[in-house]
């Protein structure tokens, strides 16, 4: 039985009373006075203009991928390791992903890798935050530049991260966040698209709403989606970002913690000069040669669950091959262990043993 799950949200009584509140109103679907709050809220937490809520993640990567037009003849490059959903936002609109390596130290894309598969039919450049940890964007914003290409920011993993002293959800010209069960902030499932451009932020707020025009109701002068927020998402969100900054301030302890107890034995994230990670999961590289299926299934008899990282996304049966060595190394490599606030030092420190103990058996 799992005692220690890779993450639980932080859920508590101002949740609740904001979502009886919604129950109560009777105002449960996509329209209600939480979503507007939750949408400020995010803008006033970002330093942005403007925060669009939608249904979960995945949208708003895929609505950023429209407002930059994308279609069969576009190319978007992107770190081959990462969640699938953010080539699959790309794959939607016809689009073809461009998959460029990574790091060793930080796991994020290798910005010296970029100009080589810049071309005619690039449009855009998706950066990855991973495991919370912001990407080098003053590299990327000169290559940007340079080649006339947008930016995305894929930060679903990152808000509350800085970068040069600027808040996640401003990295790019189009910023994205996951407020998914386990994530940092959680409104179950859940997404928001963040930007300073009015234009961007008017289309996105059509195309989520089935293409609705603005001026007139029920008239849909474009095709769009389905992918508004609920009143009960935003309610549960709004609640959360009061606390987002206690959260961080105790996941960061808790990855302090974790780092000071088996940096010596595994291979952690090494954050780029001017990162100040949100930490959002405690992850790292096993040693070469031990096996990562024997700690998960030793960890699992301890009442402790683990994560494998992500594949690899050349590795998948959809997508090109490549030659990735570090991603592809760092993928095989990887494990994530529980990193949520709750967690006690006590606890932190038992599960910190076991990895120890299985490394030195």
């Amino acid at each position: 039985m799992i005692k220690y799950p890779i993450y639980q949200p932080s859920i508590g009584s101002r949740e609740k009373e904001l979502v009886n509140n919604c129950l109560d109103s009777s105002w449960i679907s996509s329209r209600g006075e939480y979503v507007d709050l939750f949408e400020e809220k995010l803008c006033q937490i970002a330093g942005v203009k403007h925060a669009i809520s939608m249904h979960n993640g995945t949208h708003p990567l895929h609505i950023a991928c429209l407002l930059l037009g994308l279609d069969g003849e576009s190319e978007v490059i992107m770190p081959v390791f990462s969640y699938v959903a953010t080539a699959n936002a790309v794959a939607y609109c016809g689009a073809k992903p461009i998959f460029v390596d990574i790091t060793q130290d930080d796991w994020n894309i290798d910005v010296s890798k970029i100009e080589d598969q810049i071309t005619s039919n690039t449009k855009a450049i998706i950066a990855v935050d991973i495991y919370g940890y912001p990407a080098n964007y003053r590299a990327l914003r000169e290559i940007a530049q340079k080649y006339d290409i947008r930016i995305i920011a894929d930060s679903a993993e990152s808000i509350g991260a800085e970068y040069l002293g600027q808040n996640s959800g401003a990295f790019g010209e189009l910023s994205t966040f996951s407020f998914f069960g386990n994530k940092t902030i959680t409104t179950g499932e859940g997404g928001a698209l963040l930007t300073d451009d009015d234009d961007f932020a008017e289309k996105a707020r059509q195309l989520k709403n089935q293409g609705n025009s603005t001026t007139q109701r029920y008239y849909h002068d474009v095709l769009g989606y389905n992918y508004r927020m609920t009143n009960i998402q935003a309610a549960i969100g709004l609640a959360q970002l009061e606390k987002l900054d206690a959260i961080l301030e105790r996941k960061r302890e808790v990855y302090k913690r974790y780092h000071t107890n088996l940096s010596q034995y595994v291979q952690f994230q090494v954050p780029k000069e001017h990162v100040n990670p949100s930490y959002w999961l405690v992850s790292f590289c096993l040693p070469h040669g031990v096996s990562r299926s024997g700690l998960e299934d030793f960890m699992s008899r301890k009442g402790i669950e683990t994560r494998p990282f992500f594949t690899s996304m050349d590795d998948l049966p959809y997508f090109e091959t490549g030659n990735f060595e570090q991603s592809k190394d760092i993928s095989k490599r990887g494990v994530s262990i529980p990193s949520y606030p709750q967690l006690t030092n006590e606890e932190i420190d038992y599960i910190s043993q076991c990895v120890i103990d299985f490394l030195s058996s």
